[in-house]
């Protein structure tokens, strides 16, 4: 006779079986821990900007290993206190019990913000402070425009107007100062140069 019981637990007893899929445990337990500090982190007051950045904050071409890899460990700390709002500016000075004041050492504002600093502050504005940069390169460039419409106006009688020379498909240039000429005919060729330059204390809101 076959398929009868020959050990004491007696008839239909069965061993039962154990699952051994530890990777799929440890992964639902992973998840699980993720999702309570994620949920965590959206409680919290001020870093709970920090639980988004990944996916409203950084471009869809800038991938997270360039983000930690590529940024330098001073522009990656900003980047991330500026995000959730803990930039050592007054404000939060003012909160964390470091300095008691909390205003802008410029104006004396109240709410002195990264905000405000960064982009706020009427004494900045008013003396440029948040131009200089772009005001400095732009000075660069009226300079050397000056001196090229300078040199245009003093050698426009002393040598011929060079035409633009176009190429057709196949065919090569034929003279070595077809690449100048184009600058050369724009600079030389007009006879009236206007410089137009805007005041420095204008505000623009």
């Amino acid at each position: 006779m076959t398929g009868v019981s020959v050990s004491c637990q007696g008839l239909g007893y069965f061993k039962p079986r154990k699952f051994g899929d530890v990777a799929r445990m440890r992964s639902l337990v992973q998840q699980e821990d993720e999702q309570s500090m994620l949920v965590h982190a959206h409680d919290l007051e001020v870093q709970h900007d920090w639980a988004v950045v990944g996916e409203f904050c950084i471009p869809p071409k800038l991938l997270w290993k360039a983000f930690m890899y590529e940024w330098s460990p001073a522009i990656l700390k900003f980047y991330a206190n500026a995000v959730q709002g803990t930039l050592p500016d007054p404000t939060n000075l003012a909160k964390w019990s470091i300095d008691a004041s909390g205003t802008c050492h410029l104006c004396s504002a109240a709410q002195a913000t990264s905000r405000h600093i960064l982009v706020g502050c009427p004494r900045a504005l008013d003396e440029g402070r948040y131009t200089w940069r772009h005001n400095r390169v732009l000075g660069i460039l009226r300079e050397a425009m000056s001196l090229s419409i300078a040199k245009a106006k003093r050698n426009r009688n002393l040598q011929p107007i060079q035409q633009m020379v176009f190429v057709r498909p196949g065919q090569k240039m034929t003279s070595t100062r077809a690449s100048a000429s184009i600058i050369e005919a724009a600079v030389i060729g007009s006879s009236v140069w206007m410089q137009e330059t805007y005041h420095t204390n204008s505000r623009l809101f």
